[in-house]
């Protein structure tokens, strides 16, 4: 007796069946390292604001006063945070 062949259709439909397990598997693989570094992202945003806020007091007020973007701009050097301190005078 001759073995029964299955036809295009049962093949198809067991393809699918196993590219739906791969993909699936390849989602939760995804997942966990994705996750991970999203936990990593907001722990390193937090302490960044932390030594931030410790860091802040400590500068001249000047300096505190004024826009990152300008500071950074600047070179942030001790010649931009010298010219932030300097206070104008009229004589």
């Amino acid at each position: 007796m001759a073995a029964a062949v299955p036809s295009r259709r049962m093949r198809l439909v067991a393809h699918d069946r196993r590219l739906a397990i791969f993909l699936r598997d390849f989602d939760r693989e995804v997942k966990m390292p994705l996750e991970r570094l999203r936990t990593d992202g907001e722990r390193l945003v937090r302490e960044m604001e932390e030594l931030y806020d410790l860091e802040l007091p400590w500068l001249p007020q000047a300096v505190r006063s004024m826009n990152w973007l300008i500071y950074f701009a600047k070179g942030e050097s001790a010649v931009a945070l010298e010219g932030a301190t300097v206070v104008d005078v009229w004589v």
